[in-house]
């Protein structure tokens, strides 16, 4: 029988939490412009963050965790993540950030990059190099949505209070 220890438990918990919101969004009318909105945002973090910390370099972010990941790395994948966010809504609405946007866009921002230091301190903790090789020379399947496990369950308990962040709704709400 295999036995789950602490940061195995909360992963299944995550991923079942994730799994569940992913529904949830999928049969929401509005779900899919979220998903797809949220898919541009985590992956806009991520590639950001890779570039950023790969010409810049500098301190490291969470050596013991993640070796390669820097401050700088961090910070350029927030401010792609706002790049990305205002090409979508200048080219599709003809409309640029607000300040009410900001927040939820950073919010998105550090849940994808803590679900994606989460992942690798559970890759360290389980002595794992790669989850797989979906991708060759890249961390494996899970680095492709480890972005995903923090950010999406935020994101639906938001919904479904009634609070739409801003670029996620339909609506916009952004000024």
């Amino acid at each position: 029988m295999l036995l789950l220890k602490g940061q195995e438990w909360v992963f299944v918990l995550l991923l079942m939490a994730t799994l569940f919101s992913l529904s949830y969004l999928s049969i929401q009318p509005d779900g899919g412009f979220i998903l797809v909105m949220l898919a541009c945002l985590i992956s806009a973090s991520d590639i950001g963050a890779y570039f950023t910390g790969r010409i810049f370099g500098g301190p490291k972010l969470a050596p013991s965790v993640s070796p390669s990941k820097t401050w700088s790395g961090s910070i350029g994948g927030l401010l792609f993540s706002l790049l990305v966010a205002e090409g979508i809504l200048f080219v599709f609405y003809q409309q640029h950030l607000g300040l009410k946007t900001l927040p939820a866009i950073m919010l998105i921002g550090v849940l994808s990059q803590a679900g994606d230091l989460f992942e690798s301190a559970l890759k360290r903790r389980l002595n794992v190099k790669d989850s797989s090789s979906f991708v060759p020379g890249h961390g494996g399947a899970l680095d492709r949505f480890d972005g995903y496990l923090m950010t999406v369950p935020v994101v639906v308990g938001f919904y479904h209070l009634g609070y739409r962040l801003p670029l996620l709704n339909t609506g916009l709400g952004v000024q």
